[in-house]
């Protein structure tokens, strides 16, 4: 995503870094499509040597449920700033938590299973889901309290970059998400007050009253990511090589300041330069225009490969040529068609996997709903196909899960 007309979020990034103390964590929420995965992206390539840099993307459904998922991303990416001796004490302390866990959950549950055998077996079934999330609750905390002791030791700086919040606020249990930010992001800044958090969020994450209730003002900054404006905006589509004035005034007053509307819009030009425009109507809503946008360059695309990628590679949620490939099953996806596929703005760079690529989320959702709705049991073979590829390779696994999205 172009960040043109950054200027501004670029200097609040870098003063931040600056703060000795407060605030700890920088809040950025705007619509989406406005480049925020982007920007954090570009931020965590201009952090210099005095931190060591960690990255969450919410957008992955395992890390909205999973206690011991969260730790291990955060071990791993800020593995080098530990001593060898207390990373290793870390990983015996985890292990320790989750078998000694493991035992805990089934006496309770057999001792409590038996004073109410004659409970109807629904009630059962309910109070058994229960118990499990107290103990999952109860180990999560017992693994962030051995990762915050972890953390007093680090021989740097950590930076956190936390993508997609809303997702974890859409997605996350009603305990996983106060423990995210009570056990996780407080008591990790109480642990080691050099920390730094930058989030990025559809909207503004004090909505959330787990957020704006349990974090101090001074602790916090929160910045609005605005649209760009006209100029600039034109000035974008002027360097992608959309010159036609008319065609630009057109766009931009329809589409706005939309970094992923404008690239889109961009796309579909490239691909139809003398295409009528005027079924793009005024005043519609970000989805409808990116409904739009998309089914357009769909439709225009003159290679069915890409086609049958876009259309059939959105069950992957990372990806390689080698798996679209496999996936798609398309053996004629040539390294030539893939540099010229993972250009176009519908994709961006998994960030810290090197090679790997994704869809870009609103692109993939649409992408997966009309996949599902028009042949759902395409939708399951293809991820069963996915699933089976995964099972003989080894690497990133991330697919998506049979639903309608």
């Amino acid at each position: 995503m172009t960040l043109i007309d950054r200027k501004k979020e670029l200097s609040l990034f870098q003063d931040f870094l600056k703060s000795v103390t407060k605030p700890w964590l920088l809040a950025i929420y705007g619509l989406n499509g406005l480049g925020k995965t982007s920007l954090l992206t570009h931020f965590s390539d201009l952090v210099n040597t005095e931190y060591q840099v960690a990255f969450i993307d919410f957008s992955q459904k395992n890390l909205c449920e999973d206690y011991q998922s969260i730790i291990e991303v955060l071990a791993e990416c800020l593995l080098p700033i530990f001593p060898s001796r207390k990373f290793t004490e870390f990983r015996a302390r985890l292990r320790e938590i989750t078998e000694g866990q493991k035992i805990i959950a089934q006496n309770t549950i057999i001792a409590r299973y038996n004073s109410i055998i004659n409970t109807p077996k629904q009630n059962i079934n309910v109070y058994l889901n229960q118990e499990k999330g107290r103990e999952q609750l109860e180990e999560g905390r017992e693994m962030a309290r051995a990762w915050c002791q972890l953390l007093a030791s680090a021989k740097k700086k950590p930076l956190l970059f936390l993508d997609h919040w809303e997702m974890l606020v859409e997605h996350g249990s009603m305990d996983f998400c106060p423990w995210m930010v009570e056990d996780i992001l407080i008591k990790s800044h109480a642990q080691n007050p050099s920390l730094k958090v930058v989030l990025s969020s559809d909207h503004p994450p004090t909505a959330d009253g787990f957020f704006g209730n349990v974090l101090k003002k001074n602790d916090y900054l929160l910045h609005v990511l605005e649209p760009m404006d006209r100029e600039y905006a034109l000035a974008m589509l002027t360097r992608e090589g959309l010159t036609n004035g008319n065609l630009q005034e057109f766009i931009f007053e329809r589409v706005g300041g939309n970094p992923l509307l404008l690239m889109l819009a961009v796309d579909l030009w490239r691909e139809q330069p003398d295409m009528d425009w005027s079924g793009l109507q005024r005043e519609l809503d970000e989805h409808a225009y990116l409904d739009w946008l998309l089914g357009r360059i769909r439709q225009s695309m003159a290679d069915e490969r890409s086609l049958t990628a876009l259309s059939q590679g959105v069950v992957l949620k990372a990806w390689k040529l080698d798996m679209l490939k496999a996936i798609c099953n398309r053996p004629d996806l040539t390294p030539d068609w893939y540099r010229g596929f993972i250009s176009r703005s519908i994709v961006q760079d998994v960030w810290n996997r090197s090679g790997y690529k994704q869809f870009v989320r609103s692109v993939r959702e649409i992408q997966l709903r009309q996949l599902w709705f028009q042949d759902a049991q395409q939708f399951h073979q293809l991820h069963g196909r996915a699933l089976d590829w995964f099972e003989e390779k080894e690497g990133y696994s991330e697919v998506h899960e049979p639903s309608a999205g």
